[in-house]
Formats: C-alpha cells, sequence, structure tokens
C-alpha cells in the first residue's frame, strides 16, 4: 500500500517525496476514484481551510479515519491537532508508519464501526505519544474546541460532554493545563463582558469623581459641588475650605451613580453573558480546566478488545464499600487499636497483574469467564462481615476486622491457592500479588490509612 501525496498546489517537500511506495493526487476526490488503498497521507497545501476540509473528510469515515496524515510544513494548531506532525526526514517518516501500521493491525478491523467511543479510542491506542489537544477559536461558544474529537464523532454529539464521560469512565485522562474557563450557569456560554455597575441599584451609569468632605458639617459630595466664585466653599454649611487636611479632606468615595445618586468607593463587578444576556455575579461563574487528554491503561484495554465494560467491576459484589468510606473506617479501626490494645484486625491487598494480556491471548469473552469464576470463589472465602474496595482498577483491599496475623494468613494462603485453578488449556492463568497488614503490630504512628495503604501496595507494584 502506498503513502499518498495530496499536492493542493505547488509547493512541495523533495526530500519527504522519496520512496518507491509514494504516489500523488492533486485533489481528495482523484484519489478516491483511483480506488488505491493508501498506507497515509502527506498533505501539501498553503490553503489552511481547504487543506483542514480535507482532514476532516478523512477522519470522517471509517476506511481512512485511523490512518496518519503527516504535514509537509507547519500549518496552525488546528491543523496539528487533526495530524500527525511534520516528518523530520524519510527514516522519522518510516519508522511513524511503521508503528502506526502494526498497532492498527493489532485491531479488529470492525472496532470504527462500533461507534465514536471506539473510533477515537482507536486513534489514541494507534498513536501511543499522541495527546488530544484543545485549541483556542474566540469564535466557538464554549472557546475551547477539540478539533480531532470533532472530526471522529457522530452528528449533534456535544464533544465536551463527551469527552467529560470518556475521562469520567476512565477510558481517557487529562495530561497538561492549556487553560482554564468560566461558564454562564444559563447556557454554558464562556463569552462574557465584564461591567462596572453601581453597587446600590446596579446600574452602569457610573463614573469616577473626585469628593471633597467638609469636616464642618460633615457633608461629602463631589468636588464640583464646593467649587463657588472660585473659592472652595461647602454647599452644605457654606464653611470656606482653606487648607486640606484642616478643613476638608478627598474620601475614599470616588463613584458617583447618575441613577440612583449614590455614592461609593468601590464599584461592585457583573459578568454578562454575551450569548444569553444573563447578568452573572462573577463569582457564580461555572470554572472548568482545560486539559490536553490521552489514553491510559483502561482506553487501551478497551480498544484491544473492543468492549468498554470494565471486568475488574466484577469485584465490586464482593461486600464492595466506596474507597473513603473504607479509609474512614480503616483510620477507625486504628484510632481503637491504639488506645484498646484488645481490639485488633487486618487487612489484606491484591494487585491483579495479567487481566489485559489475558484478554489479548484468550479473547474478552474467556477471560470474563475466568474472572468471574475467580471473584465467586474469592467471595465464598471471605466471611460476610469482611468488606472490600478498589482503590484502583486493578488493586483490591480485603477489610478484616476481628482478625490477627495468623487469621488473615490463612485467608492469603486460599487466596494464592485460586491462581493454580483459574489455570486454562493455553498454560496461562490468572497472576496476582497479595500483601498483608494486622493492626496492631504492623501499625506506625500517625500513618492515616491511605498513606498506609498505598505504602503496602508499593511493595508489589512492580
Amino acid at each position: 500500500m502506498p503513502l499518498v501525496h495530496l499536492i493542493l498546489n505547488n509547493e512541495d517537500r523533495p526530500d519527504l517525496l522519496g520512496g518507491e511506495d509514494a504516489i500523488a493526487f492533486t485533489s481528495l476526490e482523484a484519489f478516491r476514484s483511483s480506488g488505491i488503498e493508501a498506507t497515509g497521507f502527506l498533505m501539501h497545501a498553503r490553503d489552511q481551510t481547504a487543506a483542514e476540509k480535507i482532514v476532516q473528510e478523512l477522519r470522517a469515515v471509517p476506511e481512512t479515519c485511523l490512518l496518519p496524515v503527516f504535514l509537509a510544513r507547519e500549518m496552525g494548531p488546528r491543523m496539528a491537532a487533526l495530524c500527525d506532525g511534520v516528518p523530520s526526514g524519510l527514516p522519522a517518516r518510516d519508522d511513524c508508519l511503521q508503528t502506526m501500521r502494526s498497532r492498527m493491525q493489532a485491531l479488529a478491523p470492525e472496532l470504527v464501526l462500533q461507534g465514536q467511543d471506539f473510533r477515537l479510542l482507536a486513534y489514541l491506542y494507534c498513536r501511543p505519544e499522541f495527546e488530544l489537544l484543545a485549541v483556542e477559536n474566540w469564535q466557538e461558544s464554549s472557546i475551547y474546541t477539540y478539533p480531532l474529537a470533532e472530526a471522529l464523532a457522530e452528528d449533534g454529539t456535544r464533544i465536551n460532554t463527551w469527552l467529560r464521560q470518556l475521562v469520567e469512565r476512565q477510558y481517557l485522562e487529562p495530561t497538561r493545563l492549556i487553560s482554564r474557563i468560566r461558564h454562564c450557569p444559563q447556557c454554558e456560554g464562556c463569552h462574557h463582558n465584564y461591567v462596572d455597575v453601581c453597587p446600590h441599584c446596579t446600574s452602569i451609569a457610573i463614573e469616577s469623581k473626585p469628593f471633597l468632605h467638609c469636616f464642618t458639617c460633615g457633608h461629602v459630595a463631589p468636588e464640583e459641588t464646593y467649587l463657588s466664585g472660585g473659592l472652595l466653599t461647602c454647599p452644605n454649611c457654606r464653611a470656606n475650605l482653606r487648607h486640606i487636611g484642616a478643613d476638608y479632606d478627598r474620601p475614599m468615595d470616588n463613584y458617583l451613580c447618575r441613577d440612583c445618586g449614590q455614592s461609593s468607593a468601590e464599584p461592585d463587578v457583573i459578568a454578562q453573558c454575551l450569548g444569553c444576556g444573563v447578568r452573572n455575579d462573577p463569582e457564580k461563574l461555572i470554572p472548568e480546566d482545560i486539559h490536553a487528554l490521552r489514553l491510559n491503561e483502561r482506553g487501551r484495554a478497551a480498544a484491544r478488545t473492543g468492549s468498554l465494560e470494565d471486568i475488574y467491576a466484577l469485584l465490586d459484589n464482593l461486600n464492595y464499600v466506596r474507597p473513603t468510606y473504607f479509609e474512614t473506617l480503616v483510620d477507625w479501626l486504628q484510632a481503637l487499636c491504639r488506645r484498646y490494645d484488645e481490639e485488633l484486625f487486618s487487612l489484606l491487598g491484591i494487585r491483579l497483574k495479567n487481566i489485559e494480556a489475558l484478554t489479548e491471548q484468550l479473547g474478552r469473552h474467556r477471560t470474563a469467564e475466568l474472572f468471574d469464576a475467580f471473584a465467586i470463589r474469592l467471595r465464598e472465602s471471605i466471611r460476610l462481615t469482611d468488606l472490600t474496595t478498589r482503590t484502583s482498577q486493578r488493586n483490591l483491599w480485603i477489610l478484616l476486622p476481628k482478625t490477627g496475623a495468623a487469621g488473615r494468613e490463612i485467608l492469603r494462603s486460599r487466596i494464592v491457592d485460586l491462581k493454580g485453578q483459574t489455570r486454562q488449556d493455553e498454560d496461562v492463568a490468572l497472576d496476582f500479588d497479595v500483601v498483608g497488614f494486622s493492626a496492631p503490630e504492623d501499625m506506625l504512628a500517625d500513618e492515616p490509612a491511605r498513606l498506609m495503604m498505598a505504602r503496602l501496595m508499593g511493595r508489589i507494584a512492580a
């Protein structure tokens, strides 16, 4: 399969045109009419709008949505977000092509037909170092957009909401912080006009004026009202003001509202949404951090297996409680142990190691069956009074109340024996490590549960 050069003008890069497998077209229509199956594209263009339209068309169809698109020269941040950069030469270009080709071959051919989630995950999977970039666009109500996500998404998709859901479901993870924006709580727009207003009536008809304060009667008014016959005279008590600091001074109030007549030292500020017109207190605007995004371990597994289901969630039926509650309970038990010598409890931490490798070798269905059988046997081994939680996708914790080190080791050996019971005909089995803790003998002074659990899991995390 050739590397296709799309040459939209006479500007080209001879050092990137080499290779016996290269072929050139002057339009996307000409390429499609040829029936040639490409291994990638190299875009030569001066018109950024025309080039971006072509790349979006390539990303919009299953046949070419994952293929690399290189640029002959830099074409701005939107094209950088949509494409695979400017190769430094033929070796760099060919290495990149080889990496992407091998990773694309590891994916199921029908994966990109399973919806926008899989198209995006597959695209990122084929580019291990790629970041999904947000690009500033003042014409959009959200200010920042993700051009690649827009090109791969289905019509009508709210891009920021879609990506936020993928992050919340732990298929994508944020990397670099690009910016921070604030949304209107009414329409979620980000275009605001910040206006000074009167703190008494919220009118915008305010102006800055110098004020004077008469010491004789205490009258405060704009300086212009004190001017009379070339002298400073209090309009209230008619006293002549000769010496500042003795007869008068300048107070802090220096803003006057033409509508209500009230004065103020500082105006209030409102954020008027240019989308819906609603006036908001700036503190009530909804902040949002804009990050670059990348594929994480769970996202890579979803791309390889073609499933967004979480095999690890099978463990959540084992007397499961939320991690924060679990940690609070362990802190409370540690406090009891410090106060009462007869109190004791134990923890077991299990780190699963090879679910992804099993999925690649056995397939998702068989791996799910194997893992479900493991979860059932594990459930049979623990008591009704024992509690579990997951502090990450692969880390499972079991809390054993009223259990000392001896009882903990009995359960630990039973769990380790489950490895052999999961062995398959292909001579593969579920692999995991187990770490133990018993209180009060293993406790450290003033160590909270979160740090203690992280320290223990660190022993088997390699």
